[in-house]
């Protein structure tokens, strides 16, 4: 179960950072009404994976990168229920592993 509530935080910031609706303070878990520690620790697996990237124009923001893009399109594919994604396949999805991060195959697969 917990396996299944990391990957949903982390396809949630992947989405957020796509859609371009969240504050840097979200992502970074400073943010007092929202799960912190959760999102902060999404956010930083992201970018250790090279799924996500810190933009600094036009505003600090998270982005996602192209394999982050891409890495969204095959989850639509995989999981896509019309009107974004069913998060109730989520066990479905296995996020890449970078093989430059020593910590990437934690990540991906603790």
């Amino acid at each position: 179960m917990q396996e299944t509530l990391r990957k949903s935080r982390m396809l949630e910031v992947l989405r957020e950072a796509a859609m371009g609706g969240r504050s840097e303070a979200w992502f970074e878990g400073k943010l007092p009404d929202s799960n912190n520690e959760y999102t902060r620790e999404a956010t930083t697996q992201l970018l250790q994976l090279g799924l996500l990237e810190k933009a600094q124009w036009p505003r600090n923001h998270y982005r996602p990168t192209a394999r982050g893009r891409a890495f969204l399109v095959d989850v639509v594919t995989t999981i896509g229920d019309g009107l974004g994604f069913n998060w109730n396949r989520v066990d479905e999805i296995h996020f890449p592993i970078d093989r430059d991060c020593p910590e990437a195959e934690r990540i991906a697969h603790p």
